[in-house]
């Protein structure tokens, strides 16, 4: 069993992918990279009911298997966290991630998927995950793994924003150019 909440706390291992363009740590890129999969699914999908069910399992399952993967990951040693020893929300644990890319997409459930409201929900998760604004560093601080989950659905929450007035904007686009 404690394979199986490593496995959901890396998101299948993706947080374990290397660094790329010289970039120190990628973890938490490579993790929201992964969740585009389910976060497409489920916007194919289109019923919010489905999205809220499965953002609640994501951040259950999420709970639970935290405390266990910060163990395992301990035991593997400083090299796999960039040098630094560190026993909480390491690099490799991306399941907070995939929380907050469902939550960043949140806004367009059952919308025709658009691949620049894709690109913008990303890059807005990972620029608000990366730079912690109030609220994503509050819960950030936090040591135990509702913090490590709580500061990406925020982080989420912010980018969710960012897609809202991505695609507001866009449909006022394509209405001017009828």
């Amino acid at each position: 069993m404690e394979y199986v909440k490593f496995i959901f706390a890396t998101w299948f291992g993706s947080g374990f992918l290397p660094p790329v363009l010289g970039l120190k740590q990628m973890g938490g890129t490579w993790g929201s990279l992964a969740a585009l999969p389910l976060c497409l699914a489920l916007l194919w999908i289109g019923s919010p009911y489905v999205y809220a069910v499965i953002v609640l399992i994501v951040y259950a399952i999420g709970i639970y298997s935290i405390p266990q993967a910060e163990l395992m990951i301990s035991a593997i040693g400083p090299y796999m966290n960039g040098g630094k020893w560190k026993n909480r929300d390491q690099n490799q644990i991306v399941i907070d991630e995939v929380l907050g890319m469902l939550i960043a997409f949140g806004p367009v459930i059952g919308e025709p998927v658009d691949w620049r409201i894709i690109l913008i929900g990303l890059l807005a998760f990972r620029l608000f995950d990366i730079t912690k604004p109030p609220g994503v560093r509050y819960f950030d601080n936090l040591k135990n793994p509702n913090g490590v989950m709580l500061d990406d659905y925020v982080a989420g929450c912010y980018a969710a924003c960012i897609v809202s007035l991505a695609r507001f904007i866009g449909t006022d686009l394509d209405l001017a150019a009828r």
